[in-house]
């Protein structure tokens, strides 16, 4: 990612001319680096690799370059819809390691001819997206901000959060998110979590509450996802009702969801069932409403108000982590203001999503695109 500078001025106020100059020499050197730190967002986790070979040192090149490959189609998958599966790019080795930005190592086991171990790969991004592209397959950017999920279970009209035993906590406890496009956790249960919110403010949809504890996890996105047993009135099949309540920068949405159990399935499997599936619905809307169709991009000039030079830093340093962002020219720098020109695909609305994400709110006022650095 490449940021030109053009100053158009710098008024000399409370900073001193040397802090000035130290301050822009660091933006023009550090903007004019095209690495983009993104996070989270374009990780592989926990990909597992087993391989026997000639010698262990085989083996282990073998399960590096496998490994690669497959955590590559795990997030080909995580950024497409279902409907496009069968096109997605399945890029020889020498280009998939191209592709590769950062490979870190766990559980290593060694034998004379095998290799065992856990890989968490880190890709390029803008590597990543230009091969969907030529593909000429829409994708969803991938979400760094991680949602939190609070299973609520109600038994005989109480509802459990933080009480155990609590078997919908435990569904949601047991699943692989690594596929997901939004990367799922649950809070750990601690005093302070206690304290912050009760299962009955949760059901109230207490948006501050929510919202502190959200902050304690370093997330804006809360889900809510009550869940109760009820009968189908056509069937008399037991069927759980989960009433998902996603808090976050999109505002609120609720969206019912109804599972009949089968026959075959015990309670447990049945709930670990249940919460896989709305998981991917949520994925899927959030994948949905995120789309980057083929060739979708936009150039918007936007204004951040600044009080410090410390301001400038933080916004480069958010810009550089949202992975929509093309590109960025600041147009103008001044005491009080800097006017970038973002380069972004997708739509405003995405874009502003986006952002979000990353600690910048992107707002329409009547003086034009306006940006806030998230406190």
């Amino acid at each position: 990612m490449v940021f030109p500078m053009k100053i158009a001025y710098w008024r000399c106020g409370a900073l001193s001319l040397f802090a000035v100059v130290t301050a822009l020499a660091l933006l023009q050197t550090s903007w004019a680096q095209t690495t983009a730190h993104q996070g989270d967002a374009y990780v592989v986790r926990a990909v597992a690799v087993d391989v026997t070979a000639e010698t262990a040192a085989d083996a282990r090149q073998i399960a590096i370059r496998r490994g690669q490959m497959e955590a590559l189609q795990t997030l080909l998958r995580r950024m497409t819809l279902d409907e496009d599966r069968g096109r997605l790019p399945r890029p020889d080795s020498r280009t998939v390691e191209s592709l590769v930005r950062t490979i870190e190592f766990e559980n290593e086991r060694y034998s004379s001819t095998r290799y065992i171990a856990d890989l968490t790969v880190g890709f390029d991004g803008a590597g990543v997206r230009r091969a969907l592209q030529l593909a000429r397959i829409p994708f969803a950017e991938p979400v760094s901000n991680t949602v939190l999920v609070l299973p609520i279970y109600e038994d005989a009209g109480a509802h459990m959060l933080w009480d155990r035993p609590n078997p919908w906590w435990d569904a949601w406890q047991q699943m692989d998110w690594r596929t997901s496009l939004l990367p799922f956790a649950l809070p750990e249960g601690t005093l302070a979590d206690l304290a912050s919110l009760s299962a009955d403010q949760a059901m109230r949809g207490n948006q501050e509450r929510l919202g502190q504890l959200g902050s304690r996890y370093g997330t804006t996105e809360v889900v809510v996802a009550p869940a109760s047993w009820s009968t189908d009135l056509r069937t008399g099949e037991p069927t759980l009702v989960v009433d998902i309540r996603h808090y976050g920068v999109a505002g609120e949405q609720v969206t019912p969801f109804e599972v009949p159990l089968r026959g075959d399935e015990s309670e447990a499997d049945f709930l670990v069932r249940v919460a896989g599936e709305v998981g991917s619905m949520l994925a899927d809307e959030w994948k949905k409403n995120a789309l980057v169709q083929q060739g979708a991009e936009g150039t918007l000039t936007a204004t951040l108000d600044v009080t410090s030079l410390q301001d400038v830093v933080t916004a480069r340093n958010r810009f550089d982590a949202a992975p929509m962002i093309r590109s960025i020219n600041l147009e103008s720098l001044s005491t009080t203001r800097a006017v970038y020109q973002l380069t972004y695909l997708g739509g405003q609305e995405q874009l502003s999503v986006s952002l979000s994400q990353y600690g910048i709110d992107l707002i329409e006022t009547e003086d034009g695109w306006r940006l806030g650095l998230q406190r």
